[in-house]
């Protein structure tokens, strides 16, 4: 947030206390919680959430809450949040048409611990929705990029959520005495550790157009638990494939491993330390003075706590190292820790990690929940967030609600010179690395290049801006990975690596290359870190010199990694040489796997790239021969590296 506006901004807003919203249930509450909505989160409090409850009179027609910014498109609505609330509709008519929430929004979004009552079986009421308008069609506002929403209960109700857009994953959901639990239309969905009961259909799925994956999923008295696609898609009834799911990612050898997002609440508040407010030990969070030092003060001597970081950017110049121990909060989409100019971020042959969640060895418990991960400037030398800790259990390291961005935000270097060509704008080393040490459970994470300038203002340069972040998200460890709804978007070299990985479970992943690549584009890769490499990294060798659609980011690689097992992936490409710049076939290649056994793709969905899965350097999956999801898309229903099934 720039300087003027940061004295007169109020970022906790009791509804109550602030703005007079009645919370006996006698009056009309709604315009003292319009009034108080500025900003992005609409937050509960955990340990007694709040009902917003509908009047028997509320408008058919309506949303009780509308999240979506009505001047921005789905896709540009990011960093917002709605949790620890219930809504109530159960004095309105059953079959009067009302929706508790539109949720047309796109990825660094959260929607979690919600309550939705509604009359049973009515055939009026939704609880969540999400719009649909695609293009050619006139309007495209509902075009949305969701990733996650997550442990939320639906009860009652004509329909538990309809969803329309690219991809969903939705994890931790109770469907109770719904018509309908969920009403699918889009490319990529996944439904995980979730429950329906006493629905008449679980999942209706005539809409998907690519893959749906339902995993660890219970139904219990159900009439329909899938409502299958369209047959005329399907080139055959299919074959029932089991991965085998070691003891390390699952429980009891069973279900994989989750865990919601914590809040901490049994923590007396004299266990919960405001960072701002350590005597002697001053932290300012306000995207100027260098914190570095007083920060690793304060998370050494608070081992055991919680430690709060109120909304603010925290400015280091070395590396934050979180000990074991450790439990970090902030405030959702407010509170950033960010590179400031510093020797230690410039050398990319020797980079140097901003934030380190514990040191290699490190066991322990070791957690981050609603924190942004940023640099103020181009740093070549700096890689975001490493991560070395293991838990002595499963979710003891863990990180939630939490997200990179470089560029495309006020106050950022970045966002004014990143405009003439990619070797100018080296803005960082990479996002986040998992290194052999670590064992991290991670949920809800967008690491996002700057694709578009989300602030605008006078100093944004004309065009997208044009940023090379050398890599995605480097996974080295072998002791147990969790990776449930994550993004990497636009990275130079590639988005996922799995490189000499063991023992990880992906539930839902979704990427796209930089806009900046490609056919007229601006640099062929590995450029502009052809010299900079490291042995994990892709050479392009298999691409001829000038072969602009081959020397692309890479989507996955999966390099010298057994028991890898990925549930929903989608690897879009819009443009070549720019935003604005369309293409039908814009990319050569998306997966690469090579000296992996044991390796699991369970609904791979692409656009505009031809070869979707390459083994050893030989074409396994074509787009031409898989059709599906996206026009000029494909999609593989289940692919098992290294046996004789696929």
């Amino acid at each position: 947030m720039q300087s003027p506006c940061k004295s007169a901004y109020q970022v906790f807003r009791n509804v109550v206390t602030d703005f007079g919203a009645d919370n006996t249930g006698r009056t009309d509450a709604s315009r003292a919680i319009q009034n108080a909505i500025d900003g992005t989160v609409l937050l509960g409090d955990a340990t007694n959430p709040p009902t917003l409850k509908a009047v028997a009179n509320f408008p058919s027609g309506q949303h009780i809450i509308y999240a979506k910014d009505p001047v921005q498109p789905g896709t540009n609505n990011f960093y917002i949040a709605i949790k620890n609330l219930i809504i109530d509709s159960t004095d309105v008519d059953k079959d009067t048409t009302i929706s508790h929430i539109d949720w047309t929004v796109s990825q660094a979004t959260q929607l979690t611990n919600i309550v939705f009552n509604m009359p049973n079986f009515s055939t009026g009421h939704a609880g969540v929705t999400v719009a649909l308008n695609y293009p050619p069609y006139p309007d495209p506002s509902g075009f949305n990029s969701a990733i996650i929403s997550n442990d939320l209960t639906f009860n009652g109700g004509a329909t538990g959520m309809i969803l329309n857009g690219q991809q969903f994953v939705l994890k931790g959901m109770s469907f109770n005495r719904c018509n309908t639990g969920i009403r699918a239309n889009g490319f990529n969905f996944v439904v995980h550790n979730s429950s329906f009961a006493d629905c008449t259909t679980g999942i209706d799925a005539h809409g998907v157009l690519g893959s749906l994956t339902v995993l660890d999923t219970t139904g219990t008295n159900i009439g329909t638990l899938y409502a299958p696609g369209k047959p005329e898609k399907q080139f055959e009834d299919g074959e029932f494939l089991t991965a085998e799911r070691g003891s390390t990612l699952t429980i009891g050898g069973n279900n994989y491993f989750t865990m919601k997002p914590p809040t901490y609440q049994e923590f007396p508040t004299d266990q919960v330390i405001n960072i701002k407010t350590i005597t002697n030990l001053p932290v300012r969070g306000d995207g100027s003075t260098d914190d570095t030092a007083n920060i690793n003060s304060i998370l050494l001597q608070s081992v055991g706590k919680v430690v709060y970081f109120p909304a603010g950017t925290y400015m280091v110049t070395d590396s934050v190292i979180i000990p074991p121990g450790s439990r970090i909060i902030g405030d959702a989409f407010a509170s950033a820790i960010s590179a400031a100019s510093s020797s230690k971020f410039f050398n990319p042959n020797a980079p140097t990690a901003m934030v380190k969640l514990g040191n290699p060895g490190d066991v322990g418990i070791g957690q981050i929940v609603d924190m942004l991960f940023t640099v103020s400037d181009v740093f070549p030398g700096c890689k975001l967030l490493e991560v070395n800790m293991a838990g002595n259990k499963p979710g003891d390291v863990g990180i939630w609600n939490s997200h990179f961005r470089i560029g495309g935000a006020a106050g950022s270097k970045v966002k004014t010179v990143c405009s003439t060509t990619p070797d100018k704008c080296m803005a960082a080393w990479g996002m986040i690395h998992l290194t052999s040490t670590s064992s991290a459970y991670i949920e809800n994470m967008w690491g996002w290049t700057a694709d578009h300038d989300l602030d605008g203002g006078p100093d944004s340069v004309p065009e997208a801006p044009i940023i090379a972040v050398g890599r995605g998200a480097l996974i080295e460890a072998t002791l147990g990975t969790w990776l449930v709804g994550t993004a990497m978007e636009h990275n130079t070299l590639y988005q996922y690596n799995f490189y000499a990985a063991v023992n990880v479970c992906i539930v839902f992943q979704q990427s796209e290359t930089p806009y900046w690549q490609g056919p007229n584009g601006f640099q062929l890769a590995p450029a502009p870190w052809t010299d900079f490499l490291i042995p994990s990294d892709p050479t392009f060798n298999n691409c001829g010199s000038e072969d602009a659609q081959c020397r692309m980011a890479w989507f996955e690689l999966v390099n010298g990694s057994h028991d890898i097992v990925l549930y929903g992936g989608c690897v879009w490409v819009f443009f070549n040489g720019g935003v604005g710049h369309s293409c039908d076939m814009c990319q050569q290649n998306a997966i690469g796997i090579s000296k992996s056994t044991s390796t699991y793709l369970y609904g791979t969905n692409v656009k505009a790239i031809e070869n979707i899965i390459i083994s050893d350097d030989v074409d396994i999956a074509l787009r031409s021969e898989n059709d599906g999801s996206f026009p000029t898309g494909g999609v593989v229903a289940a692919y098992l590296f290294n046996s004789n099934k696929a």
